[in-house]
């Protein structure tokens, strides 16, 4: 295991780097804007890391295969507002997630493991992000459930900020609840969209998860038991198991053990909370 990801490494050296730059700029900014207080440094760190993000995928546009046709024609096999979306656009609210999160988390002895974590999507991300650009059909197609990493990351770091809004304003939980119900729903319906099934059907079923997160998120809070990492990590299992699901209906692989099963996963995890 360890020599292949090694050798990932040797082959990918420039995503690599790129993610460690990436990785250790996030840190970097959060200690200057929360741990420092120093505003200025952060929004320097800040353009930095959006230059270099751009810088590279730039660079990289410049030496895409002449087999990748970027357009605005909705016809062809590239869907351009997709890739906007998913290469630019989530990256970006994962940074501003993450500032949010680090608010609150920065002294969080498990903030190396999320970084961690958030190093190893964006690694993938630069990986995938190069194949689509240089035709790689093969490798693209297998790295890119880095997109939905991103989305749970993005979940997460925002499902913690706004626990921790809540725990210190105090008030207004139906308010808290029905962002957090809102953030669900946008972040599977991004996630249905990624594998082009979104209808009646899967808006629906989008709907009922995200109540189910409102529902979820009202129980952890009015009875006080877990702190705000812990509501959020709960809310993150929460989630991927209503994903998961979706997952599974929309694919038609839903059986009814497979959704008992679910179904007692879940009750059991609320009943604890």
């Amino acid at each position: 295991m360890a020599e292949k990801i090694l050798k990932s490494i040797k082959m990918n050296f420039s995503s690599f780097l790129f993610a460690l730059v990436i990785t250790l700029g996030i840190y970097i900014s959060l200690e200057e804007l929360y741990k420092y207080r120093n505003t200025n440094n952060f929004l320097i760190f800040s353009l930095l890391l959006l230059s270099i993000y751009f810088i590279e995928l730039y660079i990289r546009w410049q030496n895409h295969s002449k087999k990748v046709e970027l357009n605005l024609n909705i016809n062809d096999n590239v869907n351009e507002l997709s890739e906007l979306v998913h290469k630019i656009i989530l990256p970006v609210i994962l940074y501003i997630s993450l500032v949010t999160f680090g608010y609150y988390n920065l002294s969080n002895r498990f903030l190396p493991f999320i970084l961690l974590i958030v190093f190893f999507a964006f690694f993938i991300l630069s990986i995938n992000i190069q194949s689509f650009l240089e035709n790689k059909v093969s490798v693209e197609s297998k790295t890119h459930y880095v997109y939905d990493i991103l989305k749970f990351l993005i979940f997460f770091a925002l499902s913690d900020s706004i626990t921790n809004l809540y725990l210190n304003q105090g008030k207004n939980l139906l308010i808290f609840g029905l962002i957090m119900g809102l953030i669900s729903l946008l972040v599977i319906l991004l996630m249905i969209w990624r594998i082009d099934k979104v209808n009646k059907f899967s808006i629906i079923y989008s709907f009922v998860a995200s109540f189910f997160i409102f529902f979820a998120f009202l129980i952890l809070q009015s009875r006080g038991n877990f702190n705000a990492f812990q509501s959020s990590l709960i809310l993150l299992f929460l989630f991927y198991l209503s994903v998961a699901i979706i997952h599974h209906k929309l694919s038609d692989t839903l059986t009814s053990s497979v959704l008992v099963e679910y179904f007692i996963v879940i009750i059991l995890v609320l009943t604890i909370s």
